[in-house]
């Protein structure tokens, strides 16, 4: 009655809406606009940064020393291998926008840190991941799918040890880090994100999603009439 005599709405038809929108964007199909995830991404990802390039200590034997993960001209440059590979596959979109240049140095930036991370403190480690890294890389961008598993097996055993170290030193930092990384590049991706995971698998085995087989087989089949036919 109150609120059809003054025409403004009560307390509690606000709440209850608050409430209702509130229930949309957390357990609903709500989802960010585009600017929205670039101001997301971008901020993140400079979060992201700011902690990788941080100082840790880590936990020795005998005794403590400090560590970093600052990215140098070598994980920089494995760096841009990988991000390029979001690129080629369409999963981000390029430009020449003042956005794509800010995305593109922080995309490098955490992955090189990450790879700093693959590539450890230790001597052998080190110099064994120095040469699996871009071995593996080099195989998946010119299709050697023979070997690639192989190199991206042993990236993953070697690996395995060196992010632990790294886990150990940054502790709920790194914790921190990751996920502010992933959400990150997660924002800037278009398209169908499942898509990633078939990118990957073809990559590494050289099999295509069933369902993609059927028309693959139906192109070398046109193919090869049209050869024949010649």
């Amino acid at each position: 009655m109150e609120e059809a005599k003054t025409g403004v709405p009560s307390a509690r038809w606000q709440a209850s809406q608050t409430l209702s929108k509130l229930n949309y964007i957390l357990v609903g199909d709500y989802e960010f606009g585009h600017q929205t995830k670039r101001y997301i991404a971008l901020s993140f990802l400079i979060i992201a940064v700011l902690i990788g390039f941080g100082s840790y200590t880590q936990t020795g034997i005998f005794r403590n020393s400090v560590v970093s993960y600052r990215p140098d001209f070598y994980s920089g440059f494995l760096a841009i291998g990988f991000v390029a590979a979001l690129h080629v596959r369409r999963l981000i979109p390029v430009s020449l926008s003042v956005y794509f240049l800010l995305s593109f140095s922080l995309n490098t930036a955490v992955t090189a840190i990450i790879i700093q991370g693959l590539l450890g403190t230790g001597v052998v480690f080190g110099l064994v991941m120095k040469t699996a890294i871009p071995a593996a890389l080099l195989m998946t961008w010119l299709g050697i799918r023979a070997f690639a598993p192989i190199m991206w097996l042993l990236v993953v055993v070697l690996g395995s040890f060196n992010l632990g170290s790294m886990s150990n030193a940054m502790g709920v930092w790194g914790f921190g880090f990751l996920l502010l990384t992933v959400i990150g590049i997660l924002m800037q991706i278009e398209g169908n994100v499942s898509s990633m995971k078939e990118n990957i698998l073809y990559d590494l085995t050289g099999k295509l999603p069933e369902r993609l087989e059927p028309l693959a087989l139906s192109s070398a089949v046109v193919k090869n009439s049209g050869s024949d036919a010649s």
